[in-house]
């Protein structure tokens, strides 16, 4: 499977799920970062799990994903999921932006009607974004896929 068919297979999952919950989704997307066809990261090895945060003195879990580098034993990026049918809103962003920094990550992957990728800089409270919509043969989608593939992941690129 190549990568341009790889990105229409999401393409296609967005199209068949437009009123899951969340709750699938998060299923839904833990399986396609830990397929071997797609994304390719382990859930046997913990690179795709869902993340803990310690507040207070308890540990609570989020609903988003972290996707790590079972090796180093890093993370690598975050998810945060939406349902599809929710068009883009700040909050969203700035759920995400929190979990960034309470993970001490500079990117992070926000799905809702499209996907959104941002790279943060915190030196200088920059951060950037590119809007990917989900649409058969996108030029962007199949290069994140490409880039956020296990064999590929580097986050300078």
């Amino acid at each position: 499977m190549n990568t341009n068919d790889k990105w229409n297979l999401i393409v296609e999952h967005f199209q068949n799920n437009q009123n899951e919950i969340e709750n699938i989704l998060q299923r839904e997307w833990e399986n396609i970062f830990s397929d071997s066809n797609i994304f390719g990261y382990s859930r046997i090895s913990g690179e795709v799990c869902r993340q803990y945060i310690q507040i207070g003195s308890r540990e609570r879990e989020i609903t988003d994903i972290t996707i790590k580098d079972s090796i180093n034993n890093k993370n690598l990026f975050n998810v945060e999921l939406k349902q599809y049918n929710m068009l883009f809103d700040e909050k969203f962003e700035k759920q995400l932006f929190s979990y960034l920094k309470a993970l001490e990550l500079k990117i992070g992957i926000l799905i809702c009607n499209k996907i959104y990728i941002y790279w943060r800089e915190y030196q200088n409270s920059e951060s950037y974004r590119l809007e990917i919509p989900f649409e058969k043969d996108n030029s962007d989608g199949i290069e994140f896929v490409e880039l956020f593939s296990k064999n590929n992941f580097n986050s300078q690129k």
